[in-house]
């Protein structure tokens, strides 16, 4: 897109490593910082241990539904075998 800029990242995958990738909907309302949230996010998938990308998924989306979020959300999440 002309004029936005982009970066670009690498990080190594582990087996069982789950590769969790969202758009904004999921981590901020209005007028919350998005830095923060994104954070919260992190420590909350820390917490839970494990998952299976199905209950990962479930578990985000039932929590920041319950939080009162009304933006769309997108997340694909897979498994590293």
């Amino acid at each position: 897109m002309p004029g936005c800029a982009h970066r670009t990242a690498t990080a190594p995958l582990e087996p069982d490593d789950l590769p969790l990738l969202c758009t904004g909907g999921l981590i901020a309302g209005r007028d919350e910082d998005v830095g923060e949230s994104l954070d919260g996010l992190v420590r909350g998938l820390a917490r839970e241990g494990p998952l299976s990308p199905q209950e990962t998924v479930g578990d985000l989306v039932s929590a920041h539904t319950a939080a009162g979020l009304e933006d769309d959300v997108r997340l694909p999440v897979l498994r590293i075998g």
